[in-house]
């Protein structure tokens, strides 16, 4: 095994990291690959399992192929299917570089998850940490001189205090130097930065004028934030129509978030008709490139119970619950709880929920009271219906249209968890699940007035 080169470059690094926060500016906007990238959803994703997929990848090294050259360096970086040799995943960084001189970010490679990934683990390395004090210096002369994506890396390292202490307002003012060249990505960040008031005072006009100017500029990280805001009514006047659009834009621009809110649009009918086909389409399409959480969720939900034309198959829900982030979590309880799949098996089900609630999820907390009640401990089911009930109502003010979060709520107000019986207000947050499209709570109308 070749041992990392102590001498590393510092040129190397400085590039390398530059390459990183490139990335980083764009790691929602998943772009398809131009025709000479490796296309095959294995390697986007960075799953190399054999070793022909590793000689696949040294062909392509050979051919001048910039995604491969890092991806087979993200291999020798963990070991996979390689021996773990630092050294020789710098060298072929160093040609990524070198072969992209001229234009140190192609579109596609910037917005590449598989990229992100790798560089990552350069920016997290014993060597980020020894020269960062000198790569911020290079940073901040580079920024000074007019470089646009070194002002976008100076914004970063104020912003996030590494290298320098964390200052937001410097951040943003490297932003907005950025964004006056007509950087999109830039244009985007200083409308995050308004949104949150960070950095600046909390501004929802500016926020939503320049997540106007980046949209137009092309970036679909930007399109979602619009999105959100058009279709929870924040800000501006509440635009199903107008959200669809915008989600649809940056589902088409390949942005698989997008493609996983368009689903959900479809799903509920908001901006479009309601068609579960098409939600499902759109859910599937996301998950070739990688895993978003809501995707997976809804996949699993439908799996779960033989929805939208997929046949049921609990072991399917399982897997897809499994990536689907802390929502997935409570789900797997209950495939465990109710003996989904296999015979019910309380303890493993406990096991989720707690998983759950350590992830601070509110419905975890909700069915681990669940859980306590049926094993008759009424003191604890009582302390997490409780605070589940807190918490969830104050996350549903917030959301505005969280409707599996009213379901929740109304669930508790018809059974009197963690709280007195309220059948008018679990009525109400039936009907307001229902009028956001929730085919469920619709279902539990219909009961009730039985």
């Amino acid at each position: 095994m070749i041992k990392p080169n102590p001498g590393f470059p510092a040129l190397l690094l400085h590039r390398t990291f530059v390459l990183f926060i490139f990335f980083l500016t764009a790691f929602k906007c998943n772009a398809q690959f131009s025709e000479n990238d490796i296309d095959d959803k294995t390697f986007f994703i960075g799953k190399i399992e054999t070793m022909a997929d590793i000689e696949k990848l040294k062909t392509a090294v050979a051919e001048d192929n910039l995604q491969a050259m890092l991806l087979l360096a993200g291999a020798y970086l963990q070991g996979n299917l390689v021996y773990k040799d630092s050294a020789e995943a710098v060298k072929l960084l160093e040609l990524c570089i070198k072969k992209g001189e001229n234009s140190i970010l192609p579109l596609d490679l910037r917005r590449s998850q598989a990229a992100i990934a790798r560089l990552m683990f350069i920016a997290h390395s014993p060597y980020m940490k020894q020269y960062g004090a000198e790569l911020f210096s290079w940073f901040l002369a580079d920024a000074k001189s007019g470089n646009t994506k070194a002002m976008l890396a100076t914004g970063f390292i104020y912003r996030e205090g590494t290298a320098v202490k964390k200052d937001s307002a410097e951040a943003m003012n490297w932003f907005l130097k950025a964004a006056g060249k007509k950087d999109d990505a830039a244009m985007e960040l200083v409308g995050t930065m308004y949104d949150n008031g960070s950095g600046v005072a909390k501004d929802s006009v500016l926020a939503l004028q320049w997540y106007e100017k980046a949209a137009k500029a092309g970036n679909s990280s930007a399109m979602i934030s619009l999105a959100i805001k058009y279709r929870k009514g924040r800000w501006v006047k509440r635009d199903y129509e107008k959200a669809f659009e915008l989600y649809e834009k940056a589902a088409k621009a390949g942005n698989v978030y997008g493609m996983a809110e368009l689903g959900d649009m479809y799903l509920y009918g908001k901006g479009t008709a309601q068609d579960d086909e098409a939600a499902t389409r759109w859910y599937l399409k996301a998950t070739e490139k990688t895993y978003p959480p809501l995707a997976m969720y809804r996949l699993g939900t439908f799996f779960e119970s033989g929805k939208a034309g997929i046949k049921q198959n609990y072991s399917a829900a399982l897997n897809c619950y499994k990536k689907a982030g802390n929502n997935g979590l409570f789900r797997i309880g209950n495939l465990y709880e109710f003996g989904k799949g296999a015979a019910p098996d309380m303890e493993e089900a406990k096991k989720w929920y707690q998983k759950a609630v350590a992830n601070e999820n509110i419905t975890g907390m909700y069915w681990l009271g669940h859980w306590y009640e049926k094993k008759k401990d009424i003191d604890s089911a009582t302390f997490w219906y409780q605070k589940a009930l807190d918490l969830m109502t104050k996350y549903v003010i917030k959301s505005i249209d969280d409707s599996e979060g009213m379901i929740t709520l109304a669930t508790m107000y018809e059974n009197g968890n963690g709280t007195t019986k309220d059948m008018q207000r679990a009525i109400d947050y039936y009907n307001a699940a229902a009028e956001l499209g929730n085919e469920d709570a619709k279902r539990k109308l219909k009961e009730l007035v039985q």
